[in-house]
């Protein structure tokens, strides 16, 4: 294996592939094991073959693959974890933003259980990088340091932001028929204004 690394770092597409090929079944395998789900720990994969394509010119071809690979997609695997722990923190928090505005005006509760919803669901609509996005921007991340968190470009970042707000503000708008408008503008600029 150490010749495909050396042509690897020499940036051959065939040695690539040949790594992958050799590796990849086994590493989905021990994914899926721990994340008990296909699609996750597929996307596992490509992030872990996509960050070491990327990180190619730094590689030692004298390191042992084997460990190198198994400690990264162990690594992306606890990253996983630690995700939705987060995610799960963040919506908590929203939710109990929501809930106690609603608990102190009693005449928004009908509007705050329909907008929570609405929420709900459009995050779970989203793609894994654009809900990651939304969530840490909620939590006045920057988008530099969004960027660097998730190894994005800022550009990616800002373009997924932006078709976020729009989401959000279309199934807002969308669903504000029957509901109390002043809420509505209030908990959309919360949640969209300063995006």
């Amino acid at each position: 294996m150490n010749s495909f690394l050396r042509l690897l770092r020499e940036g051959s597409r065939d040695a690539y592939t040949h790594i992958y090929n050799h590796y990849a079944d086994q590493l989905y395998r021990h994914a899926l094991v721990r994340v008990k789900d296909t699609v996750i720990a597929e996307e596992i994969l490509q992030e872990l073959f996509i960050q070491f394509w990327d990180r190619r010119a730094s590689l030692n071809d004298q390191i042992d693959l084997d460990k190198y690979l198994y400690s990264a997609i162990k690594y992306k695997i606890i990253d996983h974890f630690n995700r939705l722990k987060t995610h799960s923190t963040q919506l908590d928090e929203l939710a109990q933003h929501l809930k106690t505005h609603a608990e102190q005006n009693p005449d928004y509760l009908k509007t705050y259980l329909a907008l929570e919803r609405i929420v709900e669901l459009e995050l779970e609509k989203m793609s894994k990088n654009m809900r990651e996005i939304l969530l840490l921007r909620w939590e006045k991340y920057s988008i530099p340091c969004i960027a660097e968190k998730l190894q994005l470009s800022e550009q990616t970042v800002k373009n997924n932001l932006t078709t976020a707000k729009r989401r959000l503000k279309r199934k807002i708008d969308e669903n504000s028929e029957n509901l109390d408008i002043i809420m509505i503008s209030q908990i959309s600029f919360a949640l969209i204004g300063n995006l």
